[in-house]
């Protein structure tokens, strides 16, 4: 559940592992600020996770916890118990009580609610591979999207 903890911890107080073959992972930050920035790809390829406490909390207390091997039953994830962890600043592995699937998206364009499409910069280059795959070309089209925005909030 937590990082190395301390104030200058890029990765804040609480870091989600996802077993996955590119070593992304949900995290905290010390620098909240960012998630008011219009701009938010400043990562390198982990993500950023706002109320992540808040997230922390919800999942570790879904469900019940199988018992141990030595047949003791682990003891709940209360919210309280999820602070007082993050507030000893010990690094604590805590997992889930059933898996949860993460699914990460990445999109260029979006639908917004009134029905119009908005384009963001195609910061990972991905468009020219997704078009042309669309169309059954083998290379990749260049990206049509606009290079100066980027997906905000």
């Amino acid at each position: 559940m937590a990082s190395a903890s301390g104030p200058r911890n890029a990765l804040g107080q609480i870091k989600f592992v996802m077993y996955n073959p590119h070593n992304i992972y949900l995290h905290d930050t010390t620098a909240k600020t960012l998630f008011d920035a219009k701009a938010r790809a400043y990562s390198h390829g982990c993500i950023r996770t706002e109320h992540v406490l808040l997230l922390a909390e919800r999942l570790l207390g879904e469900g019940t916890y199988p018992p141990a091997a030595d047949g003791t039953v682990p003891a709940a994830w209360t919210p309280e118990r999820v602070k007082e962890t993050v507030a000893s600043k010990k690094t604590v592995q805590a997992n889930f009580p059933k898996p949860l699937p993460v699914y990460i998206v990445y999109m260029s364009s979006a639908a917004l609610q009134d029905g119009s499409i908005k384009d963001y910069a195609d910061i990972y280059k991905k468009d020219g591979k997704v078009i042309a795959a669309l169309n059954n070309v083998a290379t990749p089209a260049p990206s049509a999207k606009p290079e100066d925005k980027v997906a905000s909030r």
